[in-house]
């Protein structure tokens, strides 16, 4: 089991990730926290790097206009609509 743990809290991060980019990271952190619980309980291993992973999910969302208010303020001000950040950001 321990073998898939590096998996399970990728995926955790990237789940939080999006999510945190739909809702404050505080509510991504309040759902997130008892999942990574849960997860790490059916692992049996320490919840620990679980919850880590939750917290450094959930700041994850400087990528994306809709999650960030400073990224808004950016795009309105320098007219870059959602297609050209997207670009700038991935390449």
């Amino acid at each position: 089991m321990v073998s898939h743990q590096g998996g399970v809290l990728s995926a955790l991060m990237l789940l939080l990730a999006i999510l945190t980019n739909i809702v404050s990271n505080n509510a991504a952190v309040v759902i997130g926290t008892p999942i990574a619980i849960s997860v790490a309980s059916q692992l049996n291993i320490f919840p620990e790097p679980f919850i880590l992973a939750v917290l450094f999910g959930a700041n994850l969302s400087y990528a994306t206009p809709m999650a960030y208010k400073t990224n808004l303020l950016v795009m309105n001000a320098g007219g870059i609509n959602f297609l050209i950040l997207c670009v700038l950001v991935f390449r």
